[in-house]
């Protein structure tokens, strides 16, 4: 974990600074486990993700709505089936999840982090 911790202190340090990215509030009384580096991505997120992927970086959507997944959507499995869940396919629509693999060398979290950097900058749009 404290691993983990790190990786995620790292993208924080350096990407806190980019105001079309941000990081996931700490909860009051919660301490989380860094499992992944989720950010909040305002414009541009499909845009990004292509860019990343061209310079080798692969990032990924976050964690697809358990509402909108046909196995369980029909299967009587939700109890509010009829609920939209707005905010859980707001989070899907509008986040990424970045590497954050412990065999991560911090050089290149710097490069992908650069990389972003690179984007945002308005050189890529």
């Amino acid at each position: 974990m404290k691993k983990k911790k790190n990786i995620f202190s790292l993208y924080f340090n350096k990407l806190k600074d980019i105001k079309e990215i941000h990081f996931p509030k700490p909860i009051k009384n919660n301490t989380p486990n860094y499992w992944t580096v989720c950010v909040f991505v305002n414009i541009h997120k499909k845009k990004l993700k292509d860019f990343l992927e061209h310079k080798n970086i692969q990032i990924r959507d976050n964690f697809f709505p358990i509402n909108l997944q046909p196995a369980l959507k029909f299967g009587g499995y939700l109890k509010n089936g009829n609920d939209n869940f707005k905010n859980s396919i707001k989070i899907y629509k509008n986040t990424i999840i970045l590497p954050s693999n412990c065999n991560l060398k911090v050089s290149e979290i710097e490069y992908i982090c650069e990389q972003i950097k690179t984007f945002y900058s308005k050189k890529i749009l």
